[in-house]
């Protein structure tokens, strides 16, 4: 079992939201690391006239770029990413590498905590904009406008300069921190060279490469970013703190932490370092701060119990515990959901339900969201892009508003843990795969249906992979506040119309439809 010195459940039981602060080992086996990163400086001495007999015996990068930094006229950072080939590298947009889904599950599921407003805000020492596309994945829009109003948050921005911590925000707006600069930044600052030379160099001038801007010596930490710093020790003060991938090597930080922040006696759960060493110099200054040890608060990540195993089974933790909400105490499948969390350990959780939290039960709700029968006055549920393929509906947040979609996953839950079918969730999201069989479940809400757009994103994948398929047997799921369909045979008349792929008018090839999935391995 993974060392686990803490289970977060003030933070899965939304008691409290966290801070989030996170570094290169966030994008670890994405984007190029401290080391790599010196390849990427020698293309600037490459591309620039530039010569000095230190760049040749200089290992460390940080100190290697500020020796580049030296022979470039007024230090004009622009210049220098641009001449490293950075700026238009797909790896650091989060454009190539990745999933078809998009995400990696560390940045999915963080992206998907910010739009369950389990996260307060996010600090974030790397310049790649992977997260920013998790966030965009899940159904966030990037930038400052007037939000479409929703019960959860829509718009998110990063946090570069002091203009954009005196910006003021809207509703549903969430800030990542990014004191050490970003590429999308950059870009920013490329278009405005000519338009807007001043503002150019303002934004350029905060992507913190050298050792010399990443120490105590320089004047930037009083004034920019400097000032956002007093954010920092506000809420870090109110609320948990979770590290991630991240030793604070800086030395500024080490002086803001340990000679500026108030310290304080905390709980354990205050402080959670997920990392795979501890630092015995900036992470031991973060725990003298909160007052705690290294085994109260540090996650050990190795090839067995990575950052993302720890997310997802945080994922999986909180899922259970909305169902739980969601769900009549004492009834069976009250009975079920509680059993199965009692044995939730982060460090052991199991991959049968990782794998329901992260792929059944997102596609379910948006399959939900998608039949119009959720009526929510605040807000109009067509405003949320329910057809892109990772969007995220909140578990929580609506007020007064009976979550049928919660309730009816509960069902679907206990049928599941009571069947003796291993399903497979992962390989037709939203649908149960009987890979053993070759048969696959389709649960859908036993509600007239006014367009069957709701189970396209899932028919398309179905039709990538028809040939594997014998049987599809449709499951119904009903709540006492749905319109019934009483007629299964439309509903299945009208599906087939959708499946064009050859394959499923093949001989041997068969619907079906059942009631629960305890009659379904009947039929099978």
């Amino acid at each position: 079992m993974a060392n686990v010195p803490h289970q977060f459940e003030k933070f899965t039981s939304r008691e409290e939201k966290a801070v989030l602060m996170i570094g290169a080992g966030m994008s670890y086996g994405l984007v190029p690391m401290a080391n790599e990163l010196k390849k990427s400086l020698e293309l600037v001495t490459n591309n620039l006239p530039i010569e000095d007999d230190e760049l040749l015996t200089e290992p460390d990068p940080y100190k290697y770029a500020d020796i580049v930094l030296k022979h470039i006229p007024d230090q004009d950072k622009l210049v220098l990413v641009q001449n490293m080939g950075i700026i238009n590298n797909p790896k650091w947009f989060a454009k190539v590498g990745l999933p078809l889904r998009g995400t990696t599950p560390r940045h999915r599921v963080v992206a998907r905590f910010a739009r369950e407003n389990l996260l307060h805000e996010i600090w974030s020492y790397n310049w790649d904009t992977v997260l920013e596309s998790a966030f965009e994945a899940v159904g966030f829009t990037r930038g400052r406008k007037d939000a479409i109003k929703q019960p959860w948050n829509t718009l998110f921005d990063t946090i570069i300069t002091h203009d954009d911590l005196t910006a003021t925000p809207t509703d549903g707006f969430f800030k990542v921190y990014k004191p050490h600069g970003c590429l999308h930044a950059m870009k920013k600052a490329q278009e405005l060279q000519t338009s807007n030379p001043t503002e150019s160099k303002k934004i350029a001038d905060r992507f913190m490469i050298g050792e010399e801007e990443l120490s105590l010596i320089k004047p930037w930490i009083t004034t920019e970013p400097g000032s956002t710093f007093l954010s920092l020790m506000h809420t870090s003060l109110i609320h948990p703190v979770i590290v991630v991938g991240w030793s604070l090597p800086e030395k500024y930080m080490h002086n803001k932490i340990g000679n500026k922040m108030v310290s304080i006696q905390a709980e354990i759960e205050h402080l959670s370092i997920v990392d795979p060493q501890f630092n015995d110099k900036g992470h031991q200054i973060i725990c003298e701060h909160y007052g705690l040890q290294q085994d109260d608060t540090h996650f050990s990540i190795d090839k067995d119990f990575s950052t993302d195993n720890l997310f997802l089974a945080l994922q999986t933790k909180y899922s259970l515990k909305q169902l739980l909400n969601n769900t009549d105490e004492g009834s069976n499948e009250w009975k079920t959901i509680q059993n199965v969390l009692s044995q939730c350990d982060l460090g052991n959780a199991k991959n049968a339900h990782i794998s329901w939290a992260d792929d059944f039960l997102p596609a379910w709700v948006r399959l939900c969201w998608r039949t119009e029968h959720l009526t929510v006055r605040a807000f109009n549920s067509f405003d949320i892009r329910l057809e892109k393929q990772d969007v995220h509906v909140p578990y929580d947040g609506i007020v007064g508003t009976l979550r049928i979609d919660m309730e009816m996953a509960a069902t679907i839950f206990h049928h599941i843990q009571n069947s003796k079918t291993n399903w497979d969730f992962s390989t037709f999201p939203g649908g149960l795969w009987d890979y053993e069989n070759s048969r696959l479940v389709i649960p859908l809400p036993n509600a007239t249906f006014s367009t069957l757009h709701v189970i396209k994103p899932l028919v398309k994948m179905i039709e990538e992979k028809a040939a594997y398929i014998t049987r599809i047997a449709l499951m119904p799921i009903t709540h006492t506040s749905l319109q019934c369909s009483s007629n299964t045979l439309l509903l299945q008349y009208s599906m087939k119309q959708i499946f064009t792929k050859p394959q499923f008018v093949r001989k041997g090839f068969c619907w079906e439809s059942t009631n629960n999935l305890i009659d379904y391995e009947d039929i099978i």
